[in-house]
């Protein structure tokens, strides 16, 4: 599909089938890639995604869909004078495929949600040892092991009853997890 160009093409009428696109960085692209616009490209992605949505093929959709946001974070990264709304829009768009490509890359938002749940329970655990003594002989594992329950009690997807849940101040004027 190296000759095909489908600025101002009907696309939505098309049917792609087995076709082999220009591909670079492992996502394919249309051969208008590097002479269009950001926003033009934008448009012609949505439309191919479109397409290939309704022909039933995710695996396109998906390197269109990839395609379409790196045009939309081009556009407002382009933009001379950005409104607040814009550069809101560019960072949750740069948030956005920093942790999971834009929705496409399933192990790196599996790395980030591990960095986001699990990460800080080992620092919590961590802090507490550093409170209550690294000497292994008189570590008061109770305490580390209430950081666990207390994290898994917090977890948002966790069943317990904010009720059965007792915040108050701890040692050393933390505020802790106590049943």
């Amino acid at each position: 599909m190296t000759n095909v160009h489908l600025f101002n093409s009907p696309i939505e009428s098309f049917n792609f089938i087995c076709c082999k696109w220009p591909n670079s960085n492992d996502h394919q692209h249309v051969s208008d890639h590097h002479y269009l616009k950001p926003r033009e490209l934008e448009d012609i992605y949505r439309r191919l995604k479109k397409s290939a949505k309704q022909n039933n093929d995710e695996l396109v959709a998906s390197q269109w869909h990839w395609q379409e946001k790196e045009m939309c974070l081009n556009v407002l990264k382009g933009e001379a004078t950005p409104s607040v709304r814009d550069r809101f829009l560019k960072m949750m768009l740069e948030i956005y495929r920093q942790i999971s490509g834009y929705g496409e890359e399933p192990l790196q938002a599996l790395g980030f949600l591990f960095l986001f749940t699990i990460a800080p329970l080992f620092l919590f655990g961590g802090l507490k040892l550093f409170e209550t003594g690294i000497h292994f002989t008189s570590i008061d594992w109770k305490e580390v092991g209430n950081v666990t329950s207390c994290w898994f009690q917090c977890m948002p997807l966790a069943k317990v009853s904010a009720s059965s849940i007792n915040l108050t101040n701890g040692r050393n004027g933390y505020v802790g997890c106590h049943r």
